[in-house]
């Protein structure tokens, strides 16, 4: 960020940029007030811009730094707010989004899990999340996915679904 703005006109993208992971490197070390601070800094860069997919991502992140903090009701606002942001979704291979749109989709899911009677609306969003991943073939983000369901299927006492989705994980993993 330094650098960036150091480096002065023609590095607003890379200021803004260095704005959205410093967000997330501060909500993943616990300090979610930076965080949220940094949040707003790289939402105004990436709006003046015109970054919508940075926007949506920066959503992502503060949908999953809400998520953290013990307050799923504010993480799916943020994230139905991204989700708002990359429009209608479109498969991976008709040259639609996912990598966001499969974060999103997936805080979404474990944010609705924290809920009262959410269960089915938590598990649309987790095989949102695992189309878009898989889609992508991004193994990291499936098998998080995955695994979501699984804890879904543990809480609902489905040991043997649990057991089936835990063992896909893991070959996703390993």
């Amino acid at each position: 960020i330094r650098l960036a703005a150091d480096a002065g006109h023609g590095t607003e993208l890379i200021l803004a940029q260095g704005y959205l992971y410093l967000t997330l490197a501060l909500a993943f070390t616990g300090q979610y007030a930076e965080a949220m601070g940094a949040a707003d800094q790289a939402r105004q860069r990436l709006t003046a811009f015109g970054y919508r997919i940075g926007a949506a991502g920066l959503e992502a992140q503060v949908a999953h730094l809400q998520l953290l903090a013990g307050r799923p009701k504010e993480a799916i606002e943020r994230a139905d707010r991204g989700l708002a942001l990359l429009g209608p979704a479109k498969s991976a291979r008709a040259g639609g989004e996912r990598w966001v749109s499969g974060y999103l989709h997936l805080v979404s899911g474990l944010a609705l899990a924290e809920l009262p009677d959410r269960d089915q609306a938590s598990a649309k969003a987790l095989i949102r999340a695992v189309i878009a991943k898989y889609e992508l073939r991004d193994v990291v983000g499936t098998a998080y996915a995955v695994e979501a369901l699984a804890w879904m299927a543990a809480n609902r006492a489905q040991y043997e679904r649990t057991a089936w989705l835990i063992g896909a994980a893991d070959q996703l993993w390993n």
